[in-house]
């Protein structure tokens, strides 16, 4: 009997991991393509600044030849906009983080709210369970089945059919 427990609670970890994944597996992976989708945009808007740079430069260079006043004006001008779009992306960068950051420390309060009450839900059931036992002094053979139940509706097995293949079995023997 205390082996039983032993692999109960050896299997409780692995089934709270089951039990986050199915909860918040689907939230993680929506925040994680949120999260490339605006990385991918900031490698794009990098890619486009070097590409504005370079043709900055190009221009700069013709233009040196028609006046350094010309010039300074539009590098001025251009160094304005880069300033302006630059800043513009960082605003937007810092919305999202914390937009993510929000939406992830929701997640996890939730995770972890919905965690303790289902926490707390087994405990009981297992105590009520554990008291039923005691109050009707159940054999061994009673507990194990009671035991069994359990770990199949922690597990979701069909209950109904588990037990059709159990009395066929026994009836074949």
């Amino acid at each position: 009997m205390a082996k039983a427990q032993d692999n109960g609670s050896h299997d409780a970890p692995d089934h709270i991991e089951q039990i986050r994944d199915i909860i918040f597996g689907p939230q993680q992976r929506e925040y994680d393509q949120r999260l490339d989708q605006i990385l991918s945009e900031l490698h794009r808007l990098q890619n486009e600044s070097r590409a504005q740079a370079e043709e900055l430069r190009e221009s700069l260079q013709a233009k040196f030849s028609a006046g350094l006043d010309s010039l300074e004006r539009e590098m001025r001008q251009m160094g304005s906009q880069l300033q302006l779009e630059a800043s513009n992306l960082r605003k937007e960068i810092d919305r999202a983080e914390k937009k993510s950051s929000t939406d992830i420390a929701d997640a996890r309060s939730k995770l972890q709210s919905e965690l303790r009450l289902t926490t707390e839900q087994l405990s009981r059931d297992l105590q009520s369970q554990a008291s039923a036992a005691r109050d009707r002094d159940v054999s061994r053979e009673s507990l194990a089945e009671i035991l069994e139940e359990f770990a199949m509706k922690l597990k979701g097995v069909d209950l109904l059919n588990e037990l059709k293949k159990a009395t066929s079995r026994k009836a074949g023997e």
